[in-house]
């Protein structure tokens, strides 16, 4: 008798000492229902899996990353310091003096 066999072997002997004993409500058993284990679906869930914690972390990093970008080509474009956003004004200086970034674009 194979595994399958013995298993539903099992729960049958179980159903009826449930029933009696117990009162419980047998469980049903279709021999041609019993599941299978099948490895290469796990393996198929497991990287699946780690798709979705891949992605679920860059989207984070990559829009943040860009609005960073965005925010530093605004205030270049205003004069100011791509880092902490001092107003350069008309100053000829090659660094900022609050934060000490040096100028974008090489403007003096």
């Amino acid at each position: 008798m194979g595994e399958r066999d013995q298993a539903i072997a099992a729960i049958r002997e179980w159903n009826k000492t449930c029933e009696s004993t117990l009162g419980l409500r047998p469980i049903v058993v279709d021999p041609k229902r019993v599941a299978t284990i099948h490895p290469l679906g796990i393996l198929h869930n497991a990287m699946s899996l780690l798709v979705l914690v891949l992605v679920v972390n860059a989207v984070p990093s990559v829009t943040i990353g860009a609005w960073r970008r965005r925010r530093a080509v605004r205030r270049m474009a205003r004069g100011q310091c791509a880092l902490c956003g001092y107003e350069f004004g008309a100053a000829s200086i090659d660094r900022c003096p609050e934060c000490g970034q040096a100028r974008a674009g090489g403007e003096t």
